[in-house]
């Protein structure tokens, strides 16, 4: 049982830089939820994926669809490939579809072998 150790860049989400949240789009898949950014902000550049870890939020996949709008509040942003974020809050800001995600997004997910719900 050896261990391994990853250095990361963790990037510690402020209040002053959150303000409102950022804005953007939420796919549900077979394993996980992701965001896409809606703009350019100063921590997420448009049509960015980010992975979401949900343990410390208020989520429940049966209210939210893939292609939702959504304002999100995140507590901490790794430096992957596609990102990975702590969520502190997530409120739908109106309903969507598949068709408000990019079709690259939606290609890469498909590529990585996600089923897109």
């Amino acid at each position: 049982n050896g261990v391994r150790l990853h250095l990361l860049s963790v990037h510690v989400i402020t209040r002053e830089e959150t303000n409102n949240g950022y804005q953007g789009y939420i796919i549900l898949t077979d394993s996980d939820v992701f965001f896409v950014a809606e703009n350019d902000s100063k921590m997420l550049s448009e049509k960015e994926l980010v992975k979401l870890n949900l343990e410390n939020c208020a989520f429940v996949s049966d209210d939210f669809s893939t292609g939702d709008r959504v304002r999100i509040n995140f507590m901490t942003i790794a430096d992957l490939s596609p990102r990975i974020a702590d969520v502190d809050s997530i409120e739908k800001i109106e309903a969507g579809d598949v068709s408000n995600i990019d079709e690259e997004v939606i290609g890469w997910l498909k590529e990585k072998e996600y089923k897109i719900y």
